[in-house]
């Protein structure tokens, strides 16, 4: 201590108060520094307070678990159909009318010679009566080769043309009807006089022509109707 005070003594009367106070300053600080060492070791070496570790043990706890499919959690499942590859889905089935060869007939831009609704009559065939619409001429004799008309339709929507047709006559003979329509080959079916025949056709839309022979010439009656996309065929 006296060393001390004979250390300020000297300064003060050398270096004047400032220089004192700058030397009491420095001291202070090199008195200070060995405390600030162990104060730095300590924290060091000291544990974390519990707020501290209570916080790391919460973030280093908090893991990521895979959910596993089908969990709730899980990524929901992706929406597939029912359709396998190789299949395709059915389209919608398209709506078709019958229109009777009465109405067929009765269409505006439809040529015939004796064919409608209001021809509806019927003819006696083996033991069997037979409602028809229409027929060919009756005052012409058509035999084959040749071909009569009985009707002649116009461009169409229609798929399918089933007829059914015989012969007045208590003879013997073949009647027959056929259909002959663009770009493709005529259908035709034939029947004995003494019964009724089906002609079953397939139509494809073009203008089409419905006709008849039979051995001896005889008009052949009509009845029948077509499968259409529309109510009158057109």
């Amino acid at each position: 201590m006296a060393g001390l005070r004979d250390f300020f003594a000297r300064a003060k009367a050398t270096e004047g108060p400032a220089r004192v106070w700058t030397v009491i300053g420095g001291m202070a600080a090199l008195a200070a520094l060995p405390l600030a060492i162990v104060v730095a070791v300590w924290s060091a070496d000291s544990p974390p307070s519990p707020a501290a570790a209570d916080v790391e043990n919460r973030t280093s706890s908090t893991t990521f678990t895979p959910q596993p499919l089908g969990s709730p959690a899980a990524t929901p499942p992706i929406e597939t159909s029912s359709v396998s590859p190789t299949q395709s889905a059915s389209p919608e089935a398209t709506t078709e009318f019958r229109v009777s060869l009465g109405e067929l007939c009765n269409a505006s831009d439809a040529e015939i010679y004796i064919c409608g609704t209001e021809y509806e009559d019927t003819i006696q065939v083996g033991d069997q009566v037979f409602t028809h619409v229409g027929s060919g001429n009756v005052f012409a004799t058509v035999k084959p080769p040749s071909w009569g008309l009985i009707l002649k339709f116009p461009a169409n929507t229609c798929t399918k043309l089933v007829i059914q047709f015989a012969v007045n006559s208590r003879g013997s003979g073949t009647a027959r009807t056929r259909i002959i329509q663009t770009g493709s080959q005529p259908q035709v079916a034939s029947t004995s006089y003494s019964a009724v025949g089906t002609l079953r056709a397939d139509l494809n839309g073009t203008p089409f022509i419905l006709q008849y022979n039979s051995t001896t010439g005889r008009a052949v009656f009509a009845n029948g109707y077509a499968m259409c996309r529309t109510s009158s065929g057109q």
